[in-house]
């Protein structure tokens, strides 16, 4: 869709080996980097856009809202994020604070 770069960070191997299969199948040059997002080093608007699937913070209450607070922290357009039905006016308040 006209990006002039993609980078795609996961925690998990598996999920960034099979993403890695996936693109090099479609033909797609991304960045693929291997890390948990609470030891992000990346500081003010580093991307245009971010696009995640977080946690849903059923194991470990919060976890979607590091993932969202990060997302917001470096974005410096739109953030699109998958949440449950049920947090739905959680988040958007978290994310108007």
């Amino acid at each position: 869709m006209g990006a002039d770069h993609i980078e795609l960070l996961y925690v998990y191997s598996e999920s960034l080996e099979m993403a890695t299969a996936n693109a090099e199948d479609l033909e797609l040059d991304i960045d693929f980097v291997q890390c948990d997002i609470r030891n992000l080093g990346w500081r003010g608007s580093s991307v245009d856009t971010v696009i995640m699937n977080p946690p849903f913070g059923t194991r470990r209450k919060g976890a979607d809202m590091e993932f969202l607070s990060t997302a917001l922290k470096i974005a410096s357009g739109a953030v699109y994020s998958l949440h449950t039905r049920d947090v739905s006016s959680h988040i958007k308040r978290a994310a108007l604070r």
